[in-house]
């Protein structure tokens, strides 16, 4: 996932220079919230495990996109898909109603501090 305006980094990246490699790390706290509803708006929150509500997961990096100037990279592992997941719709003939089409099964939503944002994908449910 890539994003811009994810706030300071290790090192510390002068403003309109692009990032250097091995990246800068955001030093922001970043948690993830995955929701295979179909075509789902991005929202923070906890997550249900065995009746407990936990924190999501955060990504495995976030940071700084190197060579580019101010295009942050968010890395994460997709957790497995629940069982019954629907697949998106390979493509949307004329007429078809794209509000009763699966046009996404999984929304990541990126969650900081003070704000939170998200992607709509699709997963294959049958891949490992």
């Amino acid at each position: 996932m890539y994003a811009v305006g994810l706030g300071a980094t290790k090192p510390t990246v002068a403003t309109g220079a692009p990032s250097p490699m091995p990246p800068a790390a955001a030093t922001g706290v970043f948690m993830l919230n995955f929701d295979f509803q179909p075509n789902a708006p991005p929202t923070p929150g906890m997550m249900l495990i065995n009746r407990w509500f936990v924190a999501p997961p955060g990504p495995v990096f976030a940071g700084l996109t190197p060579n580019f100037v101010g295009l942050y990279q968010i890395n994460f592992v997709v957790q497995s898909p629940p069982a019954g997941l629907l697949p998106c719709a390979r493509s949307l003939e004329v007429g078809d109603n794209p509000y009763a089409s699966v046009l996404s099964n999984l929304t990541v939503t990126l969650i900081g501090r003070t704000s939170f944002d998200g992607a709509q994908i699709c997963v294959d449910a049958n891949t490992p």
